[in-house]
């Protein structure tokens, strides 16, 4: 029997053992009788519970993996719950991946990257440590010595001596005093003893913390402790992505107002302004962020900064800034009687038609025609040809006002 018909048939019966495991998960609820209502309870139960894999390691399956598995069986018997062989077209040299292989038999102790290092120096090239791990794993070399006796290294989760490492999880256990029943347990990584437990109706980072102060008191404290970064993290993170936001959003409504006081009490600017705008894209930038921490889940907020942005930049080139300001310190003239006319005529020649609108002797508290030279064609614009035409049309009986009414400092 050739080397290849052996790891076929390894292959094949390694996906038969995965195929038996999906099996056994789902074969209460192939269950005719079952309501839609008995079965989806029964999914779920099956769902929040830890099962041993096909090959021994601890395994957890989705809701919508076995909902999958039960629509596949239906349609397709036992057959479809068999992992079908990958068919990829190797790209590594065939003769590359034999002497890998005779590499690892000849010293089943050797890790991928040692045998890479072997391949190089012997050949002058070699594939990635990942490409040889993943081959290595498809022949099932991985698992086991040649002997038959799993390999002596430590796991991942296994620590090389006791209080070293302490792992926290929690357990959702049944439905007690009118709530679900959960306990969060902290384990010793090497000799996997209970180091705290304690049944709560609460999966948060305070149920968390009161269990690790039992542990710590009981048992002292670990090199480690790990934990997972489960709905208990989570909640923690909300909470405090939540505060932080809101203290924001405080500080964001306080420079607003106090800006808000500065123009009722001085007039409007490019500064105040700009102020106002880029608080105010800040204000929905941290709302955004709020929303995202619902779910945690925020890809797509960077790109929605920088389009934002982009918005608003144009929004801003299309308000045309000086010709607001200089109507916005008009409209506040019209009420209050006070302006800063030198700050008027300090502004772009957007602001002039604005300013056009008001009685000549007003205008020209503003406007100094005379200091307005003709621009070159490389500076034309909408806004300088409008105000040439004023110019042209106002030059000859034009006087600058050096006393003007309501003047006043910005």
């Amino acid at each position: 029997m050739s080397a290849e018909h052996e790891q076929d048939t390894a292959r094949r019966a390694r996906a038969r053992e995965v195929g038996l495991f999906r099996y056994g998960l789902i074969s209460d609820a192939l269950d005719q009788a079952l309501s839609t209502k008995q079965r989806g309870r029964l999914v779920r139960a099956v769902a929040a519970r830890t099962h041993p894999g096909p090959f021994g390691a601890p395994v957890r399956v989705s809701r919508a993996s076995l909902d999958r598995w039960i629509r596949g069986y239906r349609t397709g018997g036992f057959a479809a719950l068999v992992p079908a062989p990958r068919r990829v077209v190797p790209q590594t040299p065939t003769e590359v991946l034999e002497l890998a292989v005779a590499l690892k038999t000849e010293a089943p102790g050797r890790t991928a990257a040692q045998v890479a290092v072997v391949l190089a120096a012997h050949a002058g090239w070699a594939p990635s440590p990942r490409t040889l791990q993943r081959h290595f794993a498809a022949l099932g070399m991985n698992r086991w010595r040649p002997d038959g006796t799993p390999p002596a290294v430590f796991g991942r989760f296994e620590a090389e001596a006791p209080n070293a490492r302490w792992v926290g999880d929690a357990l959702h256990g049944p439905i007690v005093a009118g709530g679900k029943a959960i306990l969060i347990a902290f384990l010793d990584d090497h000799s996997r003893a209970v180091m705290a437990a304690r049944w709560g109706h609460a999966e948060n980072a305070v149920a968390l913390r009161e269990t690790l102060r039992d542990g710590l008191a009981a048992r002292g404290r670990p090199g480690q402790c790990y934990v997972d970064n489960g709905s208990m993290f989570r909640a923690w993170i909300r909470v405090s992505l939540g505060l932080l936001c809101a203290s924001t959003l405080v500080v964001v409504a306080s420079a607003l107002y106090r800006m808000h006081l500065y123009q009722e009490a001085y007039g409007f600017t490019r500064m105040r302004l700009l102020v106002d705008v880029f608080e105010g894209w800040l204000g929905v930038l941290v709302l955004v962020t709020m929303a995202a921490g619902v779910t945690l889940r925020a890809r797509w907020l960077p790109r929605f900064g920088l389009i934002s942005g982009v918005v608003l930049l144009l929004g801003l080139a299309a308000l045309n800034p000086d010709a607001w300001i200089a109507r916005q310190n008009l409209d506040r003239y019209q009420a209050t009687g006070t302006v800063d006319w030198h700050y008027l005529g300090e502004l772009s020649a957007d602001a002039v038609p604005v300013i056009a609108t008001l009685p000549q002797p007003l205008a020209e508290c503003a406007l100094e025609l005379d200091g307005r030279e003709r621009d070159d064609w490389l500076e034309w614009n909408l806004g300088r040809s409008q105000a040439r035409v004023f110019i042209e049309t106002h030059a000859d009986d034009w006087q600058y006002r050096e006393e003007c009414p309501g003047q006043t400092l910005r």
